[in-house]
């Protein structure tokens, strides 16, 4: 199972302040969010990343419970520069159905912040989806970047597009999942869809069809992603 991870995209190096932050992650979804400071796990987390600035949020009131203890759900914000073309930027660009200049957008990039869950794999995926978003949400209202790159559902959106789907459920939003197409080569036409991002938040069944009408079929896999979450 993967994780869900998003880069907010900056024209320039821009800062983010831990308090709002937190403010309006609770004020979304009252998830008793807190900055997660002092705990050895922020510390080894912060070590694998020495070149990125690291804020850990905990979710006391979504609660994981392991074998050998019981932590909050987190979500942790890390900042870096761009450095150079990441792999699979160009399958990112072609899938970014949804944004018409994706290609602008990375081009343009020169900092970013990951923002990723931890701790969250054994919540339900209802309410993984909540506090990713939640977090999510208020970094994007309060840092404005030119884009976000979707890492677990392959596309980068626009920030005012998502910021426009907010008011729907976060399995509605632009960018928690995506329906990819892909030509058959020699193949008469055909085409191959499937989805990304339905896998990384715990739903099983990762949608596939092989067709050659993509028009009539996208609806049907937007919809079955939808119902799943």
């Amino acid at each position: 199972m993967g994780m869900q991870m998003a880069e907010l995209m900056f024209a320039e190096d821009v800062s983010l302040d831990k308090k709002e932050l937190v403010t309006r992650t609770n004020a979304l979804i009252d998830s008793g969010a807190q900055i997660w400071e002092g705990e050895e796990n922020a510390e080894e987390f912060a070590k694998e990343n020495r070149k990125s600035d690291l804020v850990l949020i905990a979710h006391s009131k979504l609660l994981c419970e392991f074998k050998d203890a019981t932590l909050p759900s987190q979500t942790a914000i890390m900042f870096a520069r761009r450095e150079g073309e990441a792999p699979g930027e160009e399958e990112i660009v072609q899938q970014s159905w949804s944004c018409d200049n994706a290609e602008e957008i990375l081009a343009a990039t020169k900092s970013t912040f990951l923002i990723t869950e931890m701790m969250s794999q054994v919540l339900e995926p209802q309410e993984r989806l909540r506090a990713f978003h939640g977090v999510l949400q208020a970094a994007v209202e309060l840092s404005q970047p030119i884009g976000i790159r979707f890492i677990h559902s392959c596309q980068i959106v626009a920030s005012k597009d998502y910021l426009a789907s907010c008011d729907y459920s976060p399995i509605e939003r632009v960018g928690s999942f995506n329906v990819r197409f892909y030509r058959i080569e020699n193949n008469d036409g055909e085409m191959l869809m499937d989805t990304r991002g339905l896998d990384e938040i715990g739903i099983p069944g990762r949608c596939m069809f092989k067709t050659t009408s993509c028009t009539s079929w996208t609806p049907v896999m937007v919809r079955i992603g939808r119902c799943r979450g």
